[in-house]
This record gives C-alpha cells, structure tokens and sequence, in this order.
C-alpha cells in the first residue's frame, strides 16, 4: 500500500466515525455537555472538520480554507471573534467553555460542511508531493512541515471521534433523548 492510499484510508475512518457518532443526534444531542467544561457533539465534530479544513487549505494548499471562500460561518452560531485571537482561534481550539457552550450548529449544515472539506481534502492528498514531506511550512505560530501536518490530522480526529462515542455512551447512560 501506498502512502497516499494509508493516508486516504486513515482520514475516511476518523471522517466516518465522526459522522457516524453524530449523523442521528437529535438537536438536544447534538448540543448536550455533561458539564459546562465539557464539549458537545456539535462543537467536536465542528472541530474535527475545521482543523481539517485548516490543515488541508491553509498548509497544504495556496487555495485558503473552505470556512472562509465558501462563507461556512454564516451557517452556524460561532462566538465573536475576541481581539486578542490567536491564529487557532476559529478552529475552536482555543474558545472558552462558554463559547463552547454558545457554539450553535444544524446537523445538516454541520454534516455538510464535513463532507465539503473531506471530499476536497481527499482531492488535495492526491495531487500531494510524498517526496516532499519535510519542506518548512510558512506559519508564523510553529514550525511545521507536511509530515508534521499529516500525523496531527490522523491523531487529532481520531482522538476527538473516539471522545464523540464516549460522549453518546454517556447519553444514553444519562437517557439523554
């Protein structure tokens, strides 16, 4: 197998986790914490997708991420953007609890997003240079190469998509509907 083909496979698994863990969450689901310091569904998989979307359009490609050609945003509730943002800051990354807690998102728009970003990351993955994995990156925050940026794709979503099944584990504990 491929490198390109391990690749592929790794992020159609965490894609598709993701989306299986939220795809028949009711709305009162989708946005349940179990505690106030706690995600929700909606703002994990939110996350996944846009970290995705960071790393495949913005450090991956010249083309800058769909969250802002396609105007994704205007889609979902998202806190204003404090003055003091770090780069990270739209990806959810570094947002309070109680900007987790406002985060706002339809199932049908977040899930289309998803698959936008996936279907067009897969894309992007083809044409990648596997030859050319270790070039510097231009980012001001770390250095980063695509190697680098490829092993946090698959460890990132892959540990939010299994937080996204302990979450329903506790749902259903919790009789969550």
């Amino acid at each position: 197998m491929e490198l390109r083909d391990f690749l592929a496979d790794c992020f159609a698994f965490t894609y598709q986790r993701v989306v299986t863990s939220t795809k028949d969450l009711t709305p009162t689901q989708l946005h349940w914490q179990p505690a106030l310091t706690e995600n929700h569904a909606a703002f994990l998989a939110f996350h996944v997708f846009r970290v995705y979307d960071r790393y495949f359009h913005r450090f991956l490609s010249p083309q800058g991420e769909l969250w802002e050609r396609n105007k994704w945003s205007m889609f979902f509730t998202v806190p204003t953007t404090p003055p003091d943002a770090t780069v990270f800051w739209s990806t959810g990354r570094t947002w309070t609890p109680q900007e987790v807690a406002s985060f706002r998102a339809p199932l049908n728009r977040l899930l289309a997003y998803g698959d936008s970003v996936y279907q067009s990351g897969l894309r992007k993955l083809a044409t990648l240079d596997m030859n050319n994995l270790e070039r510097p990156i231009s980012f001001p925050a770390e250095q980063l190469t695509p190697r680098i940026v490829l092993h946090r794709m698959v460890a990132h979503s892959a540990q939010h998509a299994g937080q996204l099944e302990y979450l329903k584990g506790l749902m259903k504990q919790q009789g969550v509907a």
